[in-house]
């Protein structure tokens, strides 16, 4: 990957800061060299093994580029520069929510029903997510601390990356706890896949934990896979009247889950 750094530019962008660092890559504030507009700046780790990124890669930041929604990130140009794909994006004001605690029922309403939106507007354009995480919901709240804004991060992505690859990196890990059974046995991911992540991310919103805390791959693996849904009502008894929710949107089979996202 190029050194970037602050005060550097990159593919005609003034570099300002970094915003974020993970397996895929790192993100970036940048500033447009014309419009003196901030966006943010994501280059992605290449995976030399396959010579096929490159293209894949334009292909996905094309279809993410594409989708017109609210709820979903703005993805404005993208390119490859000296061997490393990049696209740039909307800069949000707000904070996702990978260190989120559990939040308050009200909260985790709206942030859901604004995620599931997202989802079943990409769905009807044949986009699947395929990495629904409380670290790729960003959250913008009012001076009222309401929530005015929710927006849904880096659709397409996960697909660019290399399965042996990805389980290397404490990123793979962590989309591990929120992967649908479907995807770990080998099967294509699918609208019910988004929903099944979803579901996951919802839980520990409300709960504060995953479904399924296994501490190694797989650990993880074999909870999504072999165990029973859990019952959220078991950590929080006052949500007894969802548990039949959480075991239809938690199935091991898609076709037993909700038509979509937002039902």
């Amino acid at each position: 990957m190029e050194v970037v750094k602050p005060g550097s530019v990159f593919a005609g962008y003034r570099v300002l800061s970094m915003l974020g660092r993970g397996g895929m890559g790192q993100v970036w504030l940048v500033e447009h060299p014309t419009l003196g507009r901030r966006e943010a700046l994501k280059i992605i780790s290449p995976n030399p093994a396959d010579p096929s990124f490159a293209e894949r890669f334009r292909n996905e930041a094309r279809t993410a580029a594409a989708l017109d929604h609210p709820g979903i990130v703005t993805v404005y140009t993208h390119g490859v520069e000296n061997g490393s794909p990049w696209f740039s994006m909307s800069y949000l004001e707000g904070e996702d929510l990978a260190a989120a605690s559990a939040l308050p029922v009200d909260d985790v309403v709206t942030v859901v029903g604004k995620v599931a939106d997202a989802l079943d507007y990409a769905h009807t354009r044949r986009v699947i997510h395929r990495d629904i995480k409380p670290a790729n919901i960003v959250v913008a709240r009012g001076p009222d601390g309401r929530i005015a804004r929710v927006t849904v991060l880096d659709f397409g992505i996960a697909r660019l990356m290399d399965g042996a690859k990805m389980t290397a990196t404490n990123l793979f890990v962590g989309t591990l706890a929120y992967a649908a059974p479907e995807i770990l046995t080998g099967e294509p991911a699918i609208p019910a896949s988004d929903q099944y992540a979803l579901a996951c991310t919802t839980f520990q919103l409300l709960t504060g934990s995953q479904p399924y805390p296994g501490q190694t791959p797989m650990a993880l693996i074999a909870g999504h896979v072999n165990t029973p849904a859990p019952r959220i009502s078991e950590r929080r008894p006052d949500l007894v009247h969802v548990d039949a929710v959480f075991a239809r949107a938690l199935a091991k089979n898609p076709a037993d889950r909700f038509a979509s996202c937002s039902e």
